[in-house]
């Protein structure tokens, strides 16, 4: 993994829960279907920290990667992103996630955490990260 070119950095919720993208692989292929359009393929790595007495239940599908100037909204790609995860208190995981959707390595983006987190069966209100995965050439 690598770092970010720009942005990223943790976001707290109210009840202290960290979320942060913090490294980043990212490729861009020409789109057949679309001249002089562009796929990427990106995986990041994402960190969520629980300082709360209770476990923290993680959904990797709720997550949503938004591109700006793009129609859709992507949600992850993996079988892995169906089952849950637990955050116990006091601890931090670190995962990857993989998104594939039109657009470029170079432009911002902005991880958001819509219906990922739940705490005591609530779901946790997060801001979204924005950043730019890699620097243009």
């Amino acid at each position: 993994m690598l770092p970010l070119a720009r942005g990223g950095g943790a976001n707290l919720s109210d009840e202290g829960v960290l979320f942060a993208v913090v490294g980043q692989k990212c490729q861009s292929t020409p789109d057949s279907s679309h001249a002089g359009g562009t796929l990427i393929d990106a995986t990041f790595a994402v960190e969520v920290g629980n300082p709360t007495a209770y476990p923290l239940v993680l959904h990797r599908s709720g997550f949503a990667l938004a591109i700006p100037g793009r129609a859709s909204v992507q949600t992850p790609v993996s079988q892995e992103s169906a089952q849950p995860d637990s955050v116990e208190p006091g601890t931090t995981l670190r995962f990857e996630l993989r998104f594939q959707a039109p657009g470029a390595c170079t432009q911002e983006m902005e991880l958001q955490p819509n219906a990922a987190l739940e705490l005591q069966g609530r779901p946790v209100q997060m801001s979204a990260t924005r950043f730019v995965p890699v620097a243009p050439p």
